[in-house]
């Protein structure tokens, strides 16, 4: 019985059987208990670009977009694609985005403060 405790309490609270088991689970999986081959898989199909609005207009389709931190407004003109503006502010992405598409009006830049103060 001593051996028992002194092997169960060296071993942390598990046999040597346990602890193997709990190693061979453990480089299977991940730690959000995903099997290492369904993560490779799914690596595959990672989506990077997501397609924030579309709107037509006149004669083409315009596209917001969000890219690997980038906020990108194309046209799309048939196949072809061009980009009208790209910036990792997304404020002003937003922004450009609505006064581009007719939703706002774009607002005049404000003057510098001291400027005004001189005038």
């Amino acid at each position: 019985m001593a051996n028992y405790h002194n092997n169960h309490y060296n071993n942390g609270g598990h046999s040597r059987d346990n602890r193997n088991r709990d190693y061979q689970n453990r480089d299977n999986h991940n730690r959000d208990g995903h099997n290492r081959d369904n993560r490779e898989n799914r690596d595959n199909q990672v989506i990077n670009t997501f397609v924030l609005g579309t709107k037509e207009l006149d004669d083409k389709n315009a596209e917001f977009q969000y890219d690997k931190g980038w906020y990108i407004i194309t046209d799309v003109v048939g196949e072809e694609k061009s980009v009208v503006y790209k910036s990792k502010n997304a404020q002003e992405a937003y922004t450009k985005w609505n006064v581009y598409i007719g939703r706002k009006k774009e607002r005049p830049q404000r003057a510098d403060k001291n400027t005004e103060k001189s005038e």
